[in-house]
């Protein structure tokens, strides 16, 4: 996972360009990545470029739930941007595309 800092309509965000795979291995990597922003920039909101996940499991989409949640309840922004089709596909199954705002393509 990369991440880099975007400009929103909003302001400065922090961008974060999702693996092609996240599994439930990934997610230490991946909590740390999101930790570091949500340390180092606090009010700044957090984008998760989605363009090039072809496969996201359960573990990971749990994550995002818990992180969209966490961000709304500290009026901070949340997005994902441009969910590729198998992104999409796995939040609708999962139950989680509206809290995502992932939906299908």
């Amino acid at each position: 996972m990369t991440i880099e800092p975007s400009q929103t309509m909003s302001g400065e965000a922090q961008l974060l360009t999702l693996h092609s795979t996240l599994r439930i291995g990934d997610i230490g990597d991946f909590k740390q990545a999101c930790d570091a922003v949500l340390s180092d920039a606090p009010q700044s909101p957090i984008v998760f470029d989605a363009s090039a996940v072809e496969f996201i499991d359960a573990a990971a989409l749990q994550y995002l739930a818990a992180l969209a949640r966490y961000c709304a309840d500290a009026a901070r922004g949340f997005e994902i941007r441009s969910p590729s089709a198998s992104f999409s596909g796995a939040a609708s199954v999962s139950g989680y595309a509206r809290l995502l705002g992932a939906t299908a393509v």
